[in-house]
């Protein structure tokens, strides 16, 4: 990834529309999760030493021992166990960090392979922080009537505790290869998930029954596989707020880094990167939404694929996807909608996106949908840019022209000054900026002020 890019997308140096929706829930998101950086009292402090140096050699023994509100420091090593917390909210954490401290779960008895279960009502003051999960197989759950094995890494049943600056790594299950959830709502902050696997849906996280709340701060999902749907995160029904992640190389059947389906709130995808994930068999090389809503903002969208339709992201059956200040660039379907498909009785609204560069099976495909365009670019994309739609150019402050990005070779998906979708550089300066990345390159930046309001503004 290209530093300056990456710094960019995922330390939120910029600032476009912010809807007073987004700004709600991710209040409540923060308040939710304050615990994910606050400060706790506890009651004691606990240690845990493989070579005897600490109060207790397991994990699992502190704790039994201990109470709601104690802390739990683990020294280094690999700690051969199946954790649960047993409805004690205890901040466990590393002394070292998850380079260091590995929680092994490969040794669980049948059904019971998770390297960590929450399940009898953990709050978010149930904190697990700083380790390496990994090599968990999942406990044995019902899941819509179904006996099957799930959340290899972490399983969480109706409790919502915090896991924070954890790596999930070579984890697998049935469902939910990393995390499983089940009315639940924990607040997952800062982690990594790695080659993680679903035999069925998630391979990094699964989540169902009303309600679970998917709340996702800064993580990074490379390389973890589904068999069938979400190669990083299944969902149904869905809810939640995926802020400021990274979705790379991941693959599934269908939906190839997020899969979302049936009837539920509205999960909102802000400040995101999906580089690289592939749906082989069938729709949504990065997204797929079936009988659902989203709401997607300032995100990046590239070199994604899809062996059908909707290479970055494919709606379908009703579904009603809001998109805003995007850039789909670089995506292929084989057969329809190379960056975008939209089908049966779905509604898009588009605004302020860059839609661009798609290399097989055009730019947007729509069937049987209905459509908004707004101050997007539409160009260059292999099939056609509007396919089974009016073709919306000049209207609306809609254009089709080069959005010159400043090296898409290298990743870097920012704009060159000159850009016709850099604000104030544009046909219709009153839409601002087109696309989720500023002006990078080609200009000298001038700060200037309006009505008490600094902006950058450019000059060669």
């Amino acid at each position: 990834m290209n530093e300056a890019l990456s710094n960019i997308l995922l330390d939120g140096a910029w600032e476009t529309i912010t809807g007073r929706r987004f700004v709600m829930k991710r209040i409540a998101m923060l308040a939710l999760c304050a615990i994910c950086t606050g400060f706790v009292t506890h009651a004691a402090v606990w240690v845990v030493d493989q070579g005897g140096g600490g109060d207790f050699l397991t994990i699992q023994e502190a704790i039994d021992a201990a109470v709601t509100g104690d802390e739990v420091i683990v020294n280094l090593g690999t700690y051969t166990e199946n954790l649960n917390y047993l409805g004690k909210d205890l901040w466990i954490h590393s002394a070292e960090g998850p380079g260091t401290t590995i929680l092994d779960g490969s040794e669980g008895s049948p059904g019971c392979g998770s390297c960590v279960v929450f399940q009898s009502g953990e709050s978010a003051e149930a904190i697990l922080e700083g380790f390496t999960l990994t090599r968990g197989t999942g406990i044995a759950v019902t899941e819509r009537g179904v006996r099957t094995m799930a959340g290899g890494g972490a399983a969480c049943l109706g409790s919502s505790p915090t896991l924070r600056a954890c790596l999930f790594a070579d984890n697998s299950a049935n469902l939910g290869g990393g995390v499983f959830l089940n009315g639940a709502s924990p607040c997952i902050v800062n982690c990594e998930f790695l080659h993680n696997i679903a035999v069925s849906l998630g391979g990094a996280v699964y989540g169902s029954a009303d309600p679970t709340t998917l709340l996702l701060d800064g993580c990074l999902f490379e390389s973890n596989i589904a068999g069938w749907g979400g190669g990083a995160i299944h969902q149904d029904p869905p809810d939640g707020n995926i802020h400021d992640c990274v979705f790379r190389n991941n693959c599934a059947n269908t939906g190839g880094a997020l899969s979302f389906s049936s009837y539920g709130e509205c999960p909102e995808i802000t400040d995101c990167i999906f580089q690289s994930n592939q749906a082989l068999d069938s729709h949504g090389g990065a997204i797929r939404l079936h009988e659902t809503s989203a709401t997607i903002e300032r995100s990046l969208f590239f070199d994604n694929f899809a062996a059908l339709d909707g290479g970055g992201l494919f709606a379908i059956d009703g579904s009603w996807p809001t998109i805003t200040n995007c850039t789909f660039a670089f995506n292929t379907a084989w057969r329809c909608g190379g960056n975008i498909a939209v089908l049966s009785y779905s509604s898009i609204s588009v605004a302020n996106c860059i839609i661009s560069n798609a290399l097989d099976g055009g730019g947007i495909y729509c069937e049987l949908a209905s459509t908004v365009f707004t101050c997007t670019d539409a160009w260059d994309n292999a099939g056609g840019n509007y396919i089974g739609v009016g073709d919306p150019t000049g209207t609306a402050g809609n254009i089709s022209a080069d959005p010159l990005f400043c090296d898409p070779a290298n990743e870097d998906f920012t704009l060159q000054y000159c850009s016709p979708c850099a604000p104030f550089s544009q046909p219709n300066p009153e839409c601002d900026l087109i696309g989720a990345c500023p002006i990078g390159c080609g200009g000298t930046p001038v700060i200037a002020s309006s009505w008490g309001a600094i902006k950058a503004m450019f000059r060669e």
